[in-house]
């Protein structure tokens, strides 16, 4: 039995402003309050120029762009020599992204969410990041050859300090039935965690939603530094292989709430031990260090 595409849950349209009989010509990626989303597409092929899917392009059959006071939503569609679509949002805390299509095809959506933290207190004191993911999938529905990919990366001034990285490799049919497909993982720190590898059949893995907490070190007195947030979404296909892959995080309250803060856990002195996620940043002496130059994509 085939697993169904995702479908965006009725709520993520609540408080929509801008329709799509008002979208206006964008140039990617589009940067919305925190937010800058961005999607690319190749129509027949899997290679070649990628075209900017953010444009106001006449060969899009469907194009939604919802502007919110602090981020956006957007949704294109494109149909002809192959039928391919991206959604990628990002607005209060809430954001994702999920790529899909058939025939012969490359298509991608991404968002990433950029803010500067200051610790403005007198003492060095702990950073937490606290966010949840909900469910991911990848999917192959009817055979043909491909390749699909979901990235989600944090952060602090350019340095990946936790990441899941899941790529499908899809090789068409074996002919007695059967797929046959390969699953990559490039993980690292706490967010590794997400999706494996590991019991992937030939659609492909998948991950059950789950909250996170990154305990990113000490940031000295009165440092600042920038982190972004980073989910990625990537199809592409030949031979009318249906392939598709999404993640995003939820909106509902029960998940654990998306937030940054700073925590004094103890004399300020860094006594205490960070998780894995944050080693990356010991080597990076915090004494000093300046906000650095703001990353628009920061796709390890």
């Amino acid at each position: 039995m085939h697993k169904q595409p995702f479908a965006i849950k009725p709520m993520i349209f609540v408080g929509i402003l801008g329709l799509a009989s008002s979208f206006t010509a964008q140039a990617a990626p589009a940067t919305y309050g925190n937010y800058t989303l961005d999607a690319e597409y190749i129509s027949g092929a899997i290679d070649g120029p990628k075209q900017d899917g953010m444009s106001d392009d006449p060969n899009a059959s469907w194009r939604e762009l919802s502007v919110y006071p602090n981020g956006a939503y957007y949704d294109v569609s494109f149909s002809g020599e192959s039928n391919n679509s991206m959604q990628t949002w990002g607005y209060d805390g809430n954001f994702g992204v999920h790529a899909f299509g058939y025939g012969d095809f490359f298509t991608s959506a991404s968002v990433n969410y950029h803010e500067i933290f200051t610790n403005t207190s007198d003492v060095a004191q702990n950073f937490y990041f606290t966010f949840s993911v909900q469910d991911g999938a990848f999917n192959m529905d009817t055979g043909g050859t491909g390749r699909a990919e979901l990235l989600l990366s944090i952060s602090i001034n350019g340095v990946v300090v936790a990441r899941d990285q899941t790529t499908m490799t899809y090789y068409g049919d074996d002919g007695n039935g059967a797929y046959l497909a390969t699953c990559e993982s490039n993980d690292k720190g706490e967010l590794g965690d997400y999706m494996k590898c590991e019991g992937a059949d030939y659609w492909g893995p998948s991950a059950s939603g789950r909250d996170f907490t990154l305990d990113l070190g000490l940031i000295g007195a009165g440092e600042s530094f920038e982190l972004d947030y980073l989910m990625y979404a990537e199809v592409s296909s030949l031979n009318g292989g249906g392939i598709w892959v999404y993640s995003g995080d939820p909106t509902d309250q029960s998940w654990k709430p998306f937030n940054g803060y700073f925590r004094n856990d103890g004399n300020g002195n860094g006594n205490n031990v960070p998780e894995p996620s944050s080693m990356a940043l010991l080597g990076l002496a915090f004494a000093g260090l300046a906000v650095t130059r703001r990353r628009q994509r920061a796709r390890a």
